[in-house]
């Protein structure tokens, strides 16, 4: 297998030698199961002040899991979490660990339920740490509100950030995107700054 893929690898351009395997195989699959793939792109950058501490290989495995945040949507509802979990844990993605792999699986599940997996996946949960559990956690909450303020439209979350400053947990927006946070919002606002013990705050401008 490596002589044969070592050949595969000699074939390619420059260029393509460029590209991370992982982005590459989560926009694979974005572009065939989520309605509008460019929500990804717009959730990363929503959430890049979310996590500013993080360290390169987080910031990696943050990026791939927002590139695939919707890619539940064409499930049934009482379904996406799950599925979106299994597909994590089984898509062939490359240059992933098995841990980093499973980070992105729970952060999925809680994107589209809220909350990591029940405990009849506590086998699988106990191969990541509390921190590491805690992290994707919050990731996946910050999907989900993300896709309660602007479903399918990757524009409404431009300008837009997410930052935890003195135990508040602040979305700051332009002015024109108030009329966008409505009940399910602000609940899901509420819920992400729950998981960093923190109050939610608006700040628009």
């Amino acid at each position: 297998g490596g002589v044969r893929e070592g050949l595969l690898y000699s074939e390619l351009s420059d260029e393509e030698k460029k590209l991370d395997p992982l982005f590459e195989g989560a926009r694979f699959f974005a572009n065939r199961l989520s309605p509008e793939p460019a929500i990804g792109e717009a959730v990363a950058s929503l959430t890049e002040t979310l996590f500013a501490n993080e360290t390169p290989a987080e910031r990696r495995i943050r990026l791939a899991t927002c590139i695939l945040s919707d890619i539940g949507a064409y499930f049934h509802p009482d379904l996406r979490a799950m599925q979106a979990f299994e597909m994590a844990l089984h898509a062939p993605f490359y240059a992933i660990t098995h841990r980093e792999r499973l980070q992105i699986a729970v952060a999925l599940h809680s994107r589209h339920d809220g909350k990591p997996p029940s405990s009849a996946d506590e086998h699988l949960l106990g191969l990541i740490s509390p921190e590491e559990r805690l992290w994707a956690v919050r990731l996946g909450l910050a999907m989900r509100f993300a896709g309660a303020l602007a479903p399918k439209a990757p524009a409404a979350l431009a300008g837009a950030s997410l930052v935890v400053e003195d135990k508040k947990l602040i979305f700051r927006a332009p002015q024109d995107r108030l009329p966008l946070m409505g009940e399910l919002p602000r609940k899901r606002l509420s819920a992400l700054a729950g998981a960093f013990e923190a109050a939610p705050v608006e700040d628009y401008f």
